[in-house]
């Protein structure tokens, strides 16, 4: 991979924005291969990037150098990692100084840097390259497995697609990657494919005509569990024997697309069947729409722009399965994400499963009577995944038992009981209300799943 001397500077400019706070894949939109791979890695590696460097400096940079220390981390990951030549890293860091308006750096940077070339970047293994409180929640998440699970967040995400079943078949598309050239092999599901190295959308075959998508193979895990979950049930009690199915908090709109494309593919689907993609952001809602185009599934879904907290967009009949794939603390997806591990806090866990409450009281109320609610998220912390769960579980017996006085809000599902159901992904473990799996298992990230039934 060959890294311009604008590169590098471009790489420390994204670097110290999202040390500032800003989202990694915002700032990437553009970026070419070579700034994304030097952004990701020094991301991933920057508790032992930042001992590293620690080392090497005679007194920690002041405060307001954030854009320095961004530098120097950026030239360390090149250097130690991405075997750069030393004078073309040096040489460009030290010039990014000046571009900076901070000439007096110049000389700090050179030396630091020179001591970096050669030198071999160790494990902080007090940290595993993780913030204290996240290596701490994992640890107590996962005390046999926290090892494993540091390094997988650590590790790279491999590159996985998924084949539009509605237009055309797996060994198909398999063959236009071989005419390709492009490496891949066989995932878990006749949808699945993963690349042996990534490549730029727009280089897969049929990618802009709706051949395939690029999903996790986790994510993939999720909607084939629900589907099968729906061609199991084997019936609907519609009067016009159709199924109603909302996906809420629905962009990108992977999961509704992948249901769309299988369950049109059952006998059991009538043409009144339909998936309605709920989603509260305009802008996010303008993408979707875009790729349901793309993929030949605009006309095919129910779009709805709304706040799945409440039920100011619901108009219609309500629903026999809901999925509430819920925002999330999104831990089970570091490899992709690792700017998560700079940016998340502790407390934004906390505001999150409070979120996740407030999502399932709501969308509980959609839901016809023995209907199911499969709630999901990216997380590994259970403080978002089975405790959710457990605490909906109470609020909602605790609400169907008592007498509600005067002046408190009605609960939801009040007085209907409800069932956790046996759900489970092609891989992982079991929870004590749902299902885990890990990043890294079968190559994809970390999912949980639950389903719960509503009373007749």
């Amino acid at each position: 991979m060959t890294v311009a001397a604008n590169d590098r500077s471009n790489s420390a400019t994204i670097v110290a924005k999202v040390l500032e706070g800003d989202d990694l894949d915002a700032l990437l939109s553009d970026a070419n291969p070579a700034v994304r791979e030097t952004c990701y890695g020094t991301l991933r590696r920057l508790p032992s990037l930042r001992a590293h460097v620690a080392q090497f400096l005679n007194k920690p940079l002041r405060p307001g150098d954030a854009d320095i220390e961004a530098i120097l981390l950026v030239g360390a990951y090149q250097l130690c990692c991405m075997s750069e030549p030393d004078y073309a890293v040096v040489n460009d860091c030290v010039n990014a100084a000046t571009r900076r308006g901070k000439p007096w750096a110049k000389g700090l940077i050179n030396a630091v840097l020179r001591k970096c070339a050669g030198s071999t970047l160790e494990q902080d293994e007090r940290s595993f390259d993780h913030s204290k409180w996240l290596l701490a929640a994992i640890k107590t998440n996962y005390p046999d497995d926290w090892r494993d699970v540091a390094q997988a967040n650590n590790s790279r995400a491999p590159m996985w697609l998924r084949v539009n079943g509605l237009r055309g078949s797996n060994a198909d598309y398999r063959a236009a990657l071989d005419a390709a050239g492009i490496g891949h092999s066989a995932g878990e599901f006749p949808e699945s494919i993963r690349l042996d190295s990534s490549v730029p959308a727009l280089r897969l075959p049929g990618f802009s005509d709706g051949l395939v998508s690029i999903q996790d193979h986790g994510a993939q895990a999720v909607a084939r569990a629900v589907a099968d979950a729906i061609v199991q049930s084997g019936k609907t009690d519609s009067d016009d024997g159709a199924i109603r199915i909302l996906d809420a908090c629905a962009a990108p709109g992977g999961k509704a697309f992948h249901l769309h494309e299988l369950l049109n593919q059952q006998p059991l689907c009538t043409s009144e069947s339909h998936v309605s993609a709920l989603e509260l952001s305009p802008e996010r809602m303008t993408h979707m729409r875009g790729q349901a185009k793309r993929l030949g599934h605009e006309a095919g879904l129910i779009w709805l722009t709304g706040d799945a907290t409440g039920q100011g967009w619901h108009q219609g009949d309500a629903f026999d399965w809901i999925l509430c794939d819920a925002p999330c603390s999104g831990t089970g997806t570091l490899r992709r994400h690792p700017d998560i591990k700079v940016r998340r806090r502790r407390a934004d866990v906390t505001r999150s499963a409070q979120l996740q409450g407030a999502l399932l009281d709501n969308l509980w109320r959609l839901l016809k009577p023995g209907a199911t609610l499969v709630y999901c998220t990216c997380s590994l912390l259970r403080e978002e995944n089975d405790a959710v769960i457990k605490s909906f579980l109470k609020r909602l017996n605790r609400h169907g038992n008592e007498d509600a006085s005067a002046d408190s809000q009605p609960a939801a599902g009040a007085g209907l009981a409800a069932e956790v159901l046996p759900i489970k992904l092609a891989w992982g473990r079991a929870t004590k209300l749902g299902w885990q799996t890990l990043p890294g298992e079968q190559g994809g990230d970390g999912f949980y799943v639950a389903a719960i039934r509503r009373g007749t």
